[in-house]
């Protein structure tokens, strides 16, 4: 993935980078390269402010805060894992917020669930509910795709 994002900058073809970062992000995280993480998710940052194309931006600060989340619970952060946790919930205010500005249901969903899954383990149910609801009941099709189904799994749990 490194390699088509330096690919795509040397032949000049910039559409699409910004989802290649968060893949690059996503999978790094999943493999606790949480550095390398981190810098995927600036460059995006920066493309977004450079290229003023905001499209993707709520998802960059989802995956910022299930960086913060991952890399603190794994032991690797130095301000503790509560300022992990206030990290991660910030993203996903400034994720849910974002979105809704921009009309984007998807990423309303997508941060909505994160910060429903933090807020769970919390013991924070009923806010987590509540918000999870409220983004749950914004859509009104795709009903069967990954993102719909995961939340209204986690909206029975909670």
């Amino acid at each position: 993935m490194q390699q088509g994002v330096a690919t795509s900058h040397e032949i000049g073809v910039e559409a699409g980078l910004t989802g290649m970062y968060l893949m690059i992000a996503e999978n790094s995280i999943k493999a606790k390269q949480f550095r390398l993480a981190a810098d995927a998710i600036n460059d995006g940052f920066r493309f977004v402010k450079v290229k003023d194309e905001h499209a993707w931006e709520p998802e960059l600060h989802r995956v910022k805060g299930e960086l913060a989340l991952e890399q603190f619970r794994d032991g690797r952060g130095v301000k503790g894992v509560k300022r992990g946790e206030k990290d991660a919930e910030e993203s996903f205010l400034a994720a849910q917020e974002i979105a809704r500005a921009q009309g984007s249901r998807k990423w309303q969903l997508r941060a909505a669930s994160s910060l429903s899954n933090l807020w769970k383990h919390q013991k924070k149910k009923k806010e987590a509910r509540q918000v999870l609801i409220a983004a749950y009941g914004r859509c009104t099709e795709g009903f069967e795709t990954t993102e719909l189904k995961a939340a209204k799994s986690l909206l029975a749990q909670l």
